[in-house]
């Protein structure tokens, strides 16, 4: 999937969050804006990616240790996952606005 195709899901969340998403749409999104404070869950089971970063911890977003883990249900991820998605994308681009290291 293309980086505009990654950017369209975005803005398409952000207009309104759906109850669902299919998960190569969260895959791209992710890879796109968060991949270098993601990693893959290996082994059995739903979870797909956990997403950490410092700053999260700091803020006291998500689990309290910085980070989230997002999981999928027959190809879908719920919305509760794409919230902390957006949530973590918002975050990491107000910081690069503010510390000048551009933005996504």
């Amino acid at each position: 999937m293309s980086d505009a195709s990654a950017k369209k899901i975005l803005d398409k969340w952000r207009k309104q969050v759906p109850p669902e998403a299919d998960v190569q749409d969260v895959l791209a999104v992710i890879d796109y804006y968060l991949s270098e404070w993601t990693r893959d869950v290996k082994g059995p089971g739903s979870h797909l990616k956990v997403v950490y970063h410092p700053m999260f911890q700091r803020l006291n977003l998500f689990d309290g240790n910085g980070g989230f883990s997002v999981a999928m249900h027959k190809k879908r991820v719920k919305k509760c996952y794409i919230k902390d998605i957006l949530t973590a994308i918002d975050t990491l681009q107000m910081m690069r606005k503010v510390d000048g290291s551009g933005s996504q």
